[in-house]
């Protein structure tokens, strides 16, 4: 009885109420909005941080908050490693930590044997976008949200696309009348969910309706044109999605070279975008 008084005592206790809403708060502010979380339990060490150390959101470290979240979720280190260790471990280092800031590399390097990746540099962005893709749920939607400045993936005003129609890369008939070479058509299809090929669009102003599934000539010339409210030209619909500008990239016989050419400008700004570290030296062996 006495742990359940206890557990009781604190679930009243206004202050752990404030840590629940201010741990959530700046969760979302920094792009780790319900959709783009694995779990709850990905922002629960940020609650304890904030409660057991009296400190407000506001006036905390957050970057290592950020690296954090973005580290647990994209690198799946709940799923890995069992939530149990994971909370564990990071409570001990947070009672240890006092208030200068999350003790975020401290957990994860604690965490490390365990099977799970728990760093977060160029390495792990390169192999994060070879293996996120359309079905990817909270890590697909990390991605996609740090590709943007007010757009959020999985929040229900923004809906995933796909910049060329799924269907259509996976219609044998339609891509030979295209112009795709018969051996390219495999590739297509196996890569029509590349998170190269996605985009968010915002569902309130009716993008997503007026896209549907229109080839990107046909969507860029509806742009041209001044139906898409949202986007001003075609420069601002490129800039903004960070899609080549390239017509001849735009054609579906050039589809391999327009994910190539994507993802380096994906890639490029998601290494300006999210907390990354720089690579480790790893110990030599003498």
């Amino acid at each position: 009885g006495d742990k359940l008084r206890e557990a009781e005592r604190i679930f009243q206790d206004e202050e752990f109420e404030r840590a629940i809403n201010d741990a959530f708060e700046l969760s979302s502010e920094l792009g780790f909005h319900n959709g783009a979380l694995s779990s709850k339990n990905v922002v629960t060490p940020v609650m304890l941080y904030l409660y057991e150390n009296g400190i407000s959101a506001k006036s905390t470290d957050t970057q290592s908050i950020y690296y954090w979240l973005a580290t647990t979720v994209l690198n799946g280190v709940y799923g890995n490693i069992g939530s149990e260790r994971v909370l564990k471990t990071a409570r001990r280092h947070i009672r240890t930590t006092g208030t200068n800031s999350f003790p975020a590399m401290d957990i994860l390097e604690d965490l490390r044997g365990s099977g799970a990746v728990v760093r977060l540099d160029n390495a792990v962005l390169n192999d994060l976008l070879e293996e996120v893709d359309y079905r990817s749920g909270s890590r697909r939607n990390v991605l996609l949200t740090n590709l943007y400045e007010e757009r959020r993936a999985g929040h229900k005003r923004y809906e995933v696309d796909h910049i060329f129609p799924r269907g259509k890369l996976a219609d044998e008939e339609f891509l030979l009348e295209q112009g795709v070479e018969p051996e390219q058509i495999e590739f297509l299809k196996e890569n029509r969910d590349h998170i190269a090929n996605l985009q968010l669009l915002d569902a309130e102003s009716g993008e997503n309706q007026s896209k549907s599934d229109r080839d990107l000539t046909n969507w860029l010339g509806r742009i041209d044109d001044g139906k898409v409210e949202s986007v001003t030209d075609r420069a601002d619909y490129f800039d903004q999605h960070h899609v080549p500008s390239d017509s001849n990239l735009h054609e579906y016989q050039n589809y391999p070279t327009f994910l190539n050419k994507r993802l380096e400008l994906i890639r490029d700004h998601l290494k300006s975008e999210l907390p990354l570290k720089k690579a480790k030296e790893e110990p030599r062996l003498s």
